[in-house]
This record gives structure tokens, sequence and C-alpha cells, in this order.
């Protein structure tokens, strides 16, 4: 054990067819899991209620640990640097009295995937983070881990379309040789993804329609055209 993370860093179906005829509207989204970074978590060890000092005092006390830093993470797909620069804020003055010679800030710097979502660059989640650091005295050598805002664009996904139903003013489903197997995030998280055709990549979008796996998962796929 050579890191100690605090967690809580602050207080803690489609729809019906539209009048007229006309596909429904794409099922909603189910609400987004809490943020790790709350009092409310089953990670970390908590500041405000004093268990982050209990773990350090243990950490520092015990011969078989040799504690060099602290680490902290306020979740996933985060799209504002205000939101790291507070945790770094509570951060750096938790770590101040113990002099610790590293500090990582974690990620969860978030990655749009669909049209209408904005993240921060690195230089500016970076520029954000060294700000704090620099304002609150931080001595100690700081990393972070940027995890999925450095590769996720990186590749893409290629799937065989397998048949497509078309059923008039409903919807069109069309099953492809994948599955929740190899992306679960649409059926556990309610992620968005939008879809184009490799054959005409730049062709404009027209509208929702159903990816149905092979391996009887269906996804709702925003903003892409089935092949015809």
């Amino acid at each position: 054990m050579r890191w100690l993370r605090p967690a809580a860093l602050g207080p803690g179906g489609g729809g019906a067819a539209p009048p007229g005829g006309g596909p429904p509207p794409p099922p909603e989204r189910p609400p987004p899991p809490p943020p790790t970074g709350q009092d409310d978590s089953k990670f970390g060890f908590t500041v405000s209620s004093g268990l982050a000092d209990v773990a350090v005092e243990r950490a520092v006390a015990a011969d078989s640990v040799e504690l060099v830093g602290l680490h902290a993470h306020i979740g996933s797909q985060v799209f504002e640097v205000g939101a790291f620069a507070r945790a770094v804020e509570v951060l750096a003055d938790f770590a101040a009295p113990f002099g610790l010679p590293e500090l990582s800030v974690g990620g969860g710097l978030g990655v749009p995937y669909v049209e209408g979502e904005a993240a921060p660059s690195l230089t500016e989640w970076a520029a954000g983070i060294r700000a704090v650091c620099d304002a609150a005295g931080v001595t100690a050598h700081v990393s972070a881990e940027p995890g999925r805002a450095i590769v996720a664009a990186a590749a893409v996904t290629l799937y065989r379309v397998g048949t497509i139903k078309d059923l008039p003013g409903i919807r069109t489903y069309v099953a492809v040789d994948g599955g929740m197997s190899d992306n679960p995030r649409p059926v556990l998280y309610g992620s968005g993804y939008e879809t184009l055709l490799p054959r005409a990549a730049a062709a404009a979008p027209c509208g929702w329609w159903a990816s149905t796996a092979s391996r009887v998962t269906s996804w709702c796929v925003r903003d892409g055209c089935p092949p015809t």
C-alpha cells in the first residue's frame, strides 16, 4: 500500500408516438450514477468524517507501509475544470500537514461522445489544476490520471450490419454483430453514441434508430443513418 485516497471532497423505455404520427422519441437516459467525490461513496476515506486522517495516521505508524502520497478521484465524465479545481483545493488543504512528497489529483476528465457535448482540453485541465496547486503552495510532486481523455479518440468500433427491420411510424432496427459484451455502457449508464457509415462518414445524420445486437441487447443510437 503506497497511496491513500480521500474519497469525499465535498458534502455530500421509449416514449409514445407524437401526435400526427411519426416515430416516437428515443428513450430517456437514466440518471447518471452519483459522483465518487462525495460523502456517499464506496471508495476511499472520507475527509469530512475524519476517516482520511485516521487512515493516514495508521499508515504512517505501520512498519509494513511506506506512505508517499495521497490520491483523489471525483468521478468520471467531468466536463468542468472548476470541479477539479475545487477538489484539488480540498485535497491540498488536507495533505498540507503531512508533508508527503507526492500528490495525485486523479482523473475523470470528460470526453464528448455526441453532438452538443464539449470538454476542456488537456492543456486547460492541467492549467486549472496547476493554478490551484500554486495558490495553495503545494510543493509535492503532482501527478494526474487523464485516462480516457488520452485514448478515447484513438479508435472507433466497427460493426457489420446483418439485417434491417423498418417499422414505419415506429422505428428502424439494425442488427449488428456486436452487443453488450463489447460495449455495456449504453445499457448500464444510458451513454449516447453517434454512428456513421464508413463509406459516407461526412453524410448528415437522419435521426434516431435502434441498433439491436446479435446477443439480444439493444442500443438507441443518436443521429445516425441505418444502411441502405
